[in-house]
């Protein structure tokens, strides 16, 4: 069934078919935590797996890769910053590499998915070579796939009181990394309201 906002207690199984870099960062209270996410997916859709800090530090163990199956147990569902809805894993939840109670025929169902075959909800693939160009034009970019690495990062707060902040990056995609001429930046802003 689909994933909707808001649901708790969720079981899903699938085959990781994307892994995206993991962080840590430092929490109001100084602690430190740690997030990392993954692509799952099966023969009709994908989701987005949050995973928060235990659990985002084993998907750094070696046998956490592309093509494993796994199963998350006790996740919920959230809008996530690209306004899809994501499954996160906390401390309440369970994640299972390579669950061994799977009959042979789910086993192979899940192994023989691929990325391509797998739909993506509302995924616009851009050709990089346009890119550039469509960034120019619409000065703006809703979603983006690849590693980016942030360079700086600073809270705000604007004339109004509304707090926001600047975010400054360097997306790398698998085919190259992207950057603008100085003269042709395009300015991204993001902010948050504080609640």
């Amino acid at each position: 069934s689909e994933v909707k906002e808001s649901m708790s207690n969720i079981v899903l199984l699938g085959k990781i078919l994307e892994v995206f870099p993991s962080r840590e960062f430092t929490r109001k209270d100084g602690s430190t935590g740690a997030v990392c996410s993954f692509l799952l997916g099966d023969s009709t859709k994908t989701v987005k797996i949050v995973l928060w800090d235990d659990h985002a530090k084993a998907a750094k163990n070696e046998y956490f890769r592309v093509n494993e199956l796994v199963r998350v147990i006790g996740g919920y569902s959230k809008v996530g910053n690209s306004g899809e809805v994501e499954v996160h894993l906390g401390r309440k939840g369970k994640l299972v590499l390579s669950p061994k109670d799977l009959s042979q025929r789910v086993r192979e169902k899940l192994e023989s998915v691929n990325i391509e075959q797998t739909p993506v909800k509302s995924c616009k693939t851009i050709p990089k070579e346009s890119l550039k160009e469509f960034i120019l034009q619409n000065k703006f970019v809703s979603s983006v796939k690849g590693q980016v690495k942030i360079e700086s990062f600073k809270e705000l707060e604007l004339k109004s009181g509304e707090k926001s902040f600047l975010l400054s990056l360097l997306l790398e995609s698998q085919e190259s990394t992207f950057g603008l001429e100085t003269s042709e930046r395009t300015r991204l802003r993001l902010g948050f309201n504080g609640r």
